[in-house]
């Protein structure tokens, strides 16, 4: 009978093997790592006239370069990198209206495969590692109840896109239960 409970009491934290204590430090420390190593690369590498050099890229491509611009659109987006020099670049390779939509195609694109992705990517892990902590659940309840908030919100200009729409995708939004 002792065996039994001792068997079905959960190790506590000193009982545990040292690799499995790390592993939270080790992944901190290497999204700390990969932060700085972005600053640091954005800081010291010609950012800038490589996104010139692309612009004028997609300029000699022609009519297909408008195609090309907006998948690459779509892509910083999703990545949440900056995209002004590529959206005055727009205006200039394909004139305002053009420009205009192509930057509105590829953002709105960016966009939506940040949200989907949020939703059947990381969905279901966002929701298994945050499963015993009570504030997430009710960040996501409020979440659920602000559905017309959120859908105005993303009407504004005033709300980043990149950054909202992951979040959402990975709360349960009512009618889509994935």
């Amino acid at each position: 009978m002792r065996q039994t409970e001792c068997m079905t009491q959960a190790p506590d934290e000193n009982s545990l093997p040292p690799d499995s204590k790390s592993k939270p430090l080790a992944k901190v420390a290497l999204l700390i790592g990969a932060l700085l190593a972005l600053f640091v690369a954005s800081r010291f590498l010609p950012v800038e006239a490589w996104l010139k050099d692309f612009n004028q890229w997609i300029a000699d491509l022609g009519t297909l370069g408008l195609v090309v611009f907006i998948f690459a659109y779509a892509a910083f987006a999703l990545l949440m990198l900056p995209g002004a020099i590529l959206t005055i670049g727009a205006g200039l390779i394909f004139g305002l209206g053009w420009g205009f939509a192509a930057v509105s195609v590829g953002s709105t694109l960016g966009a939506s495969l940040a949200f989907l992705l949020g939703r059947f990517v990381a969905r279901d892990k966002i929701r298994a590692l945050t499963a015993d902590r009570p504030k997430f659940q009710q960040i996501d309840d409020a979440i659920v109840e602000l559905t017309a908030l959120i859908a105005f919100q993303n009407m504004s200009s005033k709300f980043n896109a990149a950054l909202d729409l992951p979040a959402q995708g990975l709360c349960e939004l009512p009618g889509n239960k994935a």
